[in-house]
């Protein structure tokens, strides 16, 4: 256990060292989520064909939720229309992840 009590194994390298590392709090992890969550959705929607229809319903709740500063590089390309496949199945993967 670290000073800033990140759990790891002693067997395994540390990958950062505790100085430097600067955890994120409750609000900061809640809104990435959201936002992660929410273009999920639209990622799913895309592959449906069905873009334009949640682009509308889910970017009031983007701004609602106060989340468009935490988007990601892809999270934004997805949302501007600038998303590549790769992209898209990405966020599929993001999906697994939550």
């Amino acid at each position: 256990m670290s000073k800033k009590k990140i759990a790891f194994s002693n067997s395994l390298v540390s990958r950062w060292d505790d100085d430097k590392v600067t955890l994120k709090s409750h609000e900061e992890i809640c809104k990435r989520a959201i936002a992660c969550l929410i273009v999920i959705q639209i990622s799913c929607d895309i592959r449906n064909n069905n873009k334009e229809e949640s682009l509308k319903f889910f970017m009031p709740m983007l701004e609602k939720f106060g989340v468009m500063d935490v988007l990601n590089s892809k999270e934004k390309r997805i949302i501007d229309g600038t998303h590549t496949e790769q992209d898209i199945i990405d966020m599929d993967w993001a999906y697994e992840a939550y």
